[in-house]
């Protein structure tokens, strides 16, 4: 019995030391997705005075990949804007398990496996020394495929 015991323990060490194991399940959410981006920008008048308001709408096939660091997505949602995000900062929820994930300006939300929303807002560059612009980011992703 014993000798039964000590093999069955070496055979789980060792199919446990050689499947591949990611805690944040990252392959979940790569893949290439359809993004929808709206694109706010306001020019202020130093002092906050709104001088004028543009939106303009981006529709985008991007990615979602995994980055360096094995808790890393890098999320491309526009042709030159992509954001990562670290998933050892999730917050779970009772609801879907993956709630938000929330930075100083920024969102990312999953909605299961293959919907996502995320955000961005920050001031952008001065215009001149009395004025400015402030653009914000709000995007819906719906997964097309994986890889």
């Amino acid at each position: 019995m014993k000798k039964l015991t000590t093999t069955l323990a070496i055979i789980a060490i060792l199919l446990l030391s050689f499947t591949s194991c990611d805690k944040y399940h990252r392959d979940r959410y790569t893949g290439i997705w359809d993004f929808v981006t709206i694109i706010k920008t306001e020019k202020f008048k130093n002092g906050g005075t709104i001088l004028s308001v543009e939106y303009d709408t981006v529709y985008y096939v991007g990615s979602i990949r995994e980055g360096e660091d094995k808790s890393v997505l890098i999320i491309k949602y526009t042709e030159h804007d992509e954001m990562s995000c670290s998933l050892k900062e999730e917050k779970y929820d009772e609801h879907d398990g993956l709630g938000a994930i929330y930075f100083k300006y920024v969102y990312i939300q999953f909605d299961g496996e293959d919907k996502v929303r995320l955000g961005r807002r920050w001031r952008a560059e001065e215009i001149d020394e009395n004025s400015y612009y402030k653009r914000e980011h709000d995007a819906k992703g719906t997964k097309k495929s994986t890889k």
